[in-house]
């Protein structure tokens, strides 16, 4: 796939599929003629990519996972020690941002059933 096949299908910019190659994040695609020929699979690894980076993945944790992930071969399945002690940082800080998540949606609903009319005279902030 061409690269701007690869962005619609993903609604990832071209600009950000060619900084992803840049930084390692990607793999460079092979390139026929001069111009990025991607495999079918990258839509797979975009579509983690996008999922880590909106639980809060920096860049850097992302290609540390996807670096392990591409260690995978039948006869050295992924999960290592290096695999799971990576998952299991990252479940702690998820847990972690839906405890504070869940602190923040109670305040809301109480506050969205408040009668006060202004948050300055609410006695629940």
């Amino acid at each position: 796939m061409r690269i701007g096949e690869v962005a619609e299908l993903s609604s990832i910019p071209a600009s950000t599929l060619r900084y992803y190659e840049q930084i390692g994040l990607i793999a460079r695609p092979k390139r026929i003629h001069g111009i990025r020929d991607y495999a079918p699979e990258i839509l797979q690894t975009l579509r983690i990519i996008k999922l880590a980076q909106s639980t809060g993945f920096t860049l850097a944790e992302i290609k540390a996972w996807i670096s392990l992930m591409d260690k995978t071969t039948p006869d050295q399945p992924a999960i290592t020690s290096d695999w799971r002690d990576f998952v299991k940082t990252k479940m702690i800080e998820v847990k972690h941002l839906i405890s504070q998540y869940q602190e923040v949606l109670q305040l809301l609903q109480q506050v969205s059933s408040c009668p006060c009319e202004s948050p300055t005279t609410c006695t629940q902030f």
